[in-house]
């Protein structure tokens, strides 16, 4: 999954899109800083995870999951649940 980059939305939050999902996330004030920490923390988590079972040969199957979860993460931040 690609994030997109900030545009303001006129309404008060600064949005960003994932590329892929045709899902957006508003972020409020300071709010910003903590989610985007907290994103960078992912995925950077999952970066060093992939390359890890990538070595291992289960690079598909995890992929697989990747997407699926990285989908799950975007519709919980778009519904305020994330």
């Amino acid at each position: 999954m690609t994030l997109g980059s900030f545009k303001w939305d006129g309404g008060g939050a600064w949005v960003r899109g994932f590329h892929g999902s045709g899902s957006s996330i508003g972020v409020h004030g300071g709010d910003l800083d903590i989610w985007l920490a907290a994103h960078d923390i992912i995925k950077t988590s999952t970066i060093v995870l992939l390359v890890c079972m990538t070595e291992f040969g289960v690079s598909l199957w995890y992929l697989l999951l990747l997407g699926i979860y990285q989908s799950m993460w975007a519709q919980l931040a778009v519904s305020g649940c994330a």
